[in-house]
């Protein structure tokens, strides 16, 4: 199962002490990059483009607002919590 990775797993890595779980978790995980986390404007569109792409293609989505995604499974690597459709903590 391949992961589509939101903005706030890629700015993670740029911290000085980022959290253990996730660096870890991206080593041993297949992701993929979407282009629009590369853009650095964070927008509820490009979130929509993450949720639909994820849903098109089978994927899931590792990020920690588990709530900007409607449509797609979710997988939390801070907390490996994974979360279904329609089951978000809002």
């Amino acid at each position: 199962m391949a992961f589509l990775l939101d903005s706030n797993i890629v700015s993670e890595l740029w911290k000085p002490s980022p959290a253990s779980t996730v660096p870890g978790w991206l080593k041993s995980s297949d992701w993929l990059l979407p282009v629009v986390v590369i853009t650095r404007q964070p927008q509820a569109l490009w979130d929509s483009l993450i949720d639909a792409m994820a849903v098109r293609h089978g994927a899931k989505i590792a990020t920690r607002n588990q709530a900007d995604f409607r449509h797609a499974t979710v997988f939390n690597p801070w907390t490996g919590v994974e979360h279904l459709p329609g089951a978000r903590e809002k």
